[in-house]
C-alpha cells in the first residue's frame, strides 16, 4: 500500500479492504484488474448523482489496480461526462470484483463469471450476495 492512509474516507476504506483481501491471495501485482459493479446512486435506477463510486475508482487506481466499472442501468455518456469514467460494456475476468450497487441483474447472475480463475476476490459492499460467494463484506 502507498504511504498515504486510504482509510481516511469511505471510498478509501473500501479500497483498503480490497487491497487487504487481495494481498494474502498472492494475486496483487501491477497488472491486477478490478471490476466495480454499479455506479448509480440506488439499486435498479439510472440516477448517478451522489455516487461514491468515482471516489472508490480513484482510490483503487491510486493503489495500482486497473479498474473498470460496469453498470447496465447507467447512461454511459452521462457517466463519462460527469465523472470521466468510461463504462465497460462487456466485463471480462478480474482479480477483484466489487459489488457496490446491488442491481437485480447482478444478484440474479451472480459475480462468479467475472472472477479470474487464477485467483480473485469478491467484496460485497451491500452484503447482498451469499456470504459463501464473497471474500469480504461491509
Amino acid at each position: 500500500m502507498s504511504g498515504r492512509n486510504v482509510n481516511d474516507s469511505i471510498p478509501g476504506f473500501v479500497a483498503g479492504k480490497d487491497i487487504d483481501l487481495i494481498r494474502p491471495k498472492g494475486i496483487f501485482n501491477k497488472k491486477a484488474k478490478a471490476l466495480i459493479l454499479g455506479i448509480t446512486f440506488k439499486e435498479n435506477f439510472n440516477d448517478i448523482s451522489n455516487s461514491k463510486v468515482p471516489e472508490i475508482y480513484k482510490a483503487l487506481n491510486e493503489e495500482g489496480l486497473e479498474v473498470e466499472v460496469y453498470d447496465p442501468a447507467a447512461d454511459p455518456e452521462l457517466v463519462k461526462k460527469q465523472y470521466g469514467i468510461s463504462l465497460t460494456k462487456t466485463p471480462k475476468k478480474y482479480e477483484a470484483v466489487i459489488l457496490v450497487v446491488a442491481h437485480q441483474v447482478f444478484l440474479e447472475k451472480g459475480v462468479g463469471q467475472n472472477k479470474n480463475p487464477d485467483g480473485a476476490i469478491v467484496f460485497d459492499i451491500k452484503s447482498a450476495l451469499d456470504r459463501e460467494a464473497t471474500d469480504g463484506r461491509l
